[in-house]
Parts: structure tokens; sequence; C-alpha cells
């Protein structure tokens, strides 16, 4: 069995063989796997994402969900490909240009895979002459001849002596609630109609802390695609990104939660004004985003940072970045920072 032949390329279609799920004894990991073959044959023909001699696809678990999984939840999907990591079959990297983007790089081994499929084949075949010698056991043995002789009504009939539960649990609900129904109509006799049960709101599920970390990361991650998308230099795009996942961090360490997830709008403006901050007009410093770290690595942003997170600020804060990106405000700092 050629185990290539086990995938399935079919645009917008989620599917898996039946044998490959089989194998994996996880019908999640093979649908999974034959989504990730299919965006790494996709990658292949456009000659993308090749690195060290694989071709690469990577997403954050959230994305996954949204593109491929919709009917899984992204904690789920995580634990699937942290399976087939554990299996060997599926390999993981980061070759992100930031090193604040934890995204992982996904691809298959396919000589991994070959020998998982040939191994399990093996074992399935020694399953089988095992089952034919059994087999071959029992038609060796004498035959009684009576038995051949059994009229058809002789023979043992199954057993047909059982009580149909589903039934009687639905007569049963179907008589509990009629009594419910006359008692209440007793109580209010104008009512046309009576409802048996209301229907409560159902409470907003509480996110764990792992998924609120993921939805921080991407948060991050489109934070850094709103940037690119503006003018600005390598160096000032990468002190942004580097001062925003500073102050996230910053934020946690101060507040002992993750900070609020910010639409692309919000995330936006903070972006300009972080990349904007500068007093050419008295020509006291020039675009403080644009300053290369110093030694220590810190850049003037990254210092305003961790500046703001030693301020008390008059207990006026729930420090909110909203609170932190103001152009005055930062103007301020900058010529504190910038001057001193």
């Amino acid at each position: 069995m050629d185990f290539r032949s086990l995938f399935i390329d079919k645009d917008k279609i989620v599917m898996a063989n039946m044998e490959l799920g089989v194998a994996l004894n996880s019908l999640d990991e093979a649908i999974v796997l034959n989504q990730l073959n299919y965006w790494i044959e996709r990658n292949k023909d456009a000659n993308r994402n090749f690195r060290d001699g694989h071709y690469w696809v990577y997403n954050s678990y959230e994305a996954w969900r949204k593109q491929d999984f919709p009917v899984w939840s992204a904690t789920k999907i995580k634990r699937i490909f942290t399976s087939l990591e554990g299996k060997g079959i599926v390999l993981s990297a980061n070759y992100n240009k930031l090193a604040i983007d934890k995204t992982k790089w996904y691809t298959i081994d396919y000589d991994k895979l070959k020998k998982f499929i040939e191994e399990y084949s093996k074992g399935q075949n020694e399953t089988s002459t095992d089952q034919d010698e059994i087999s071959k056991d029992a038609d060796d043995q004498p035959i009684d001849q009576n038995d051949q002789t059994l009229d058809q009504s002789e023979r043992a009939l199954p057993n047909t002596n059982y009580r149909d539960y589903s039934t009687e649990n639905t007569n049963r609900d179907l008589h509990t609630d009629t009594t419910k129904a006359e008692t209440l109509s007793k109580d209010n006799d104008e009512a046309d109609t009576i409802s048996l049960k209301k229907s409560l709101p159902t409470p907003a599920k509480k996110k764990t802390k792992s998924e609120l970390m993921e939805l921080e990361a991407d948060m991050c991650r489109r934070f850094v695609k709103i940037g690119s998308q503006y003018d600005v230099t390598d160096t000032s795009l990468k002190n942004i990104v580097n001062a925003f996942a500073r102050y996230s961090s910053k934020f946690t360490e101060r507040t002992g939660k993750i900070h609020p997830i910010l639409k692309d709008e919000t995330l936006e403006k903070i972006f300009v004004t972080l990349a904007t901050i500068s007093d050419t007009e008295y020509s006291h410093f020039e675009n403080v985003a644009n300053y290369e770290p110093d030694s220590d690595g810190l850049s003037y942003l990254d210092k305003m940072v961790d500046e703001h997170f030693r301020s008390e600020h008059g207990g006026s804060t729930d420090w909110h970045i909203s609170h932190f990106a103001r152009p005055d405000y930062l103007e301020k700092m900058a010529q504190h920072i910038v001057e001193w």
C-alpha cells in the first residue's frame, strides 16, 4: 500500500482516509494530517516556505480553527498537533523573522509516516495470519452430524425478552409533563398555554489561561501585520513590535492578568502613535522608533515602557496600553529619556 494514496486532495473539503485514521488510532489526527499535507502540496506547487529540505505551513491554532477546522476549539487543534509531533510524523520549527512571533511552522516527515504505516500493516498481516490459523483449526474439527439435521424451528432463537427502556422513559417523561401541565392549569385558568420549561441564558464560557495566552499571541501577530502595511524602516518596525510585546509582558507582571485583547482598529492607532514620537519642531530628537537599541538591547521605546511601569500614576490607571500610547504623554516621556 502506497502511503501517499491515503491523502485526499479536495479544496474546501476536510476529509481523511479511514485506513489512515485506523493506523493512527485517531480519525481526528488523520483529518489534521490530510489537511496539513494539502497545504504543504500547495506551497510546494508555489515554491514557497521551503526550509531545510522541507516545505512548511505556518498558522496560529486560532487561524487553523477559523480556516480549516471550525468545528473544533483551538485547544483541541493544538492537542492533535502535539500528539502527531509526539509520534514523530509531524515536525515543527520556528522560521519567523521576529523573535516575539512564536507561530509554529509544521511539515510532515514522510519517511517516518511511511515507516509508521508499514509497521502497522505488518502488525495487521501478523494478526490476520493468526486468525487464519484459528479458523483452520476450527475447520479441522469433526462435525456433529446431528447438527446437520436440525430443522430451522429447532434452532435456538435470539432472546427477545428485554425491556424497551427508551419507550419506557419516554412514556414516563410524557406522564410527568402531563401531570405538571394539569397542576399548573388549575392554578391559572386564564392561561391559554403553559410553558413547562424556561430557557435560561447560557453563561459565557470562561476562557482558560492557555486560551487567553493564545489570543494574546494572536493579537501580537495582528499588530505585526498591521505595522507591516506602513512605510517604516526595519529598525522602527522591530522596535515598535518589541515594545508592544514588552508592554504586554509588563502588564501581566504588574496585574497578574493577560492584557485585554484589542481590535485591529485600536492596534492600528497604537502603532501609529508609537511610530510617530518625535520633537523635530524644536530639533530636540528625531523619530524615537528609528534609534538602534543600546548595548543592553533596549530601544528608547523599551525604556519608555519600563519607565511607565515604574511610575505609580497616582493610582489613576488600570495599566491598559491605551493609557500609555497617548502622543502628549509619550512626547514628554521621550524628552525625559532621550535628552537625559
